[in-house]
């Protein structure tokens, strides 16, 4: 009975403390719920930042198998090379030119074709590619001729004609290549001017 009284006595403050707890469980609740909602964003926050980094390490990764790969066919592919044996030219109808052309790469071209062209004042007057595609080894050297197949008597080239020599093959991974040597007559003789070795889109596999 003591309790009863003691509580009917002093129920006043037992409410006011009752709401002073309510207010003080409110206010923990609030500051709960904001440590909570900075947490989630920095969970978020990080989540984001993790996935940015996977991005940027996935990208680093396919980027150095393109270069482990380039570096592999650089060192593993075909590197052919052309020289001008001899040439003659009266006109589109008579002429002649015998090339050789040399792999000193490291593994065999395949599919290898011929185009020769003489140009005269930025003309074409001969284009002739090779009818059949053939196989060069390394170490290997192989010749090709573009020829009028018409007899004609040997004299000095006109000055200024120009020979393009390309020839386009493939490694045996499909890759496509090509060489072009240009020459240019001095009257008496040709001389290389300059040369192009590059890469071309893949292309089918050839046979001797």
């Amino acid at each position: 009975m003591n309790a009863w009284r003691w509580l009917e006595a002093n129920k006043g403050a037992i409410g006011a403390l009752t709401a002073i707890v309510g207010v003080a469980v409110a206010i923990a609740g609030v500051i709960v719920a904001s440590i909570y909602a900075r947490l989630t964003r920095r969970l978020a926050d990080t989540a984001r930042d993790q996935t940015a980094l996977t991005k940027e390490i996935a990208t680093e990764t396919r980027r150095q198998a393109r270069i482990s790969q380039q570096v592999f066919e650089a060192s593993h592919r075909p590197v052919l090379e052309v020289n001008l044996e001899r040439g003659g030219f009266v006109d589109d109808q008579h002429f002649g030119f015998h090339f050789t052309v040399k792999n000193h790469g490291s593994v065999p071209a395949i599919n290898v074709r011929s185009t020769v062209v003489c140009r005269m004042d930025d003309k074409v007057v001969v284009e002739r590619p090779s009818q059949v595609p053939h196989v060069l080894f390394p170490g290997e050297e192989r010749s090709f001729s573009a020829t009028s197949n018409t007899a004609y008597a040997v004299q000095p080239p006109p000055r200024g004609l120009r020979v393009e020599a390309t020839v386009d093959y493939n490694s045996t991974a499909g890759r496509g290549y090509f060489t072009k040597f240009f020459f240019e007559s001095e009257g008496s003789g040709w001389k290389l001017t300059h040369e192009e070795i590059g890469e071309t889109a893949p292309g089918p596999s050839g046979e001797d």
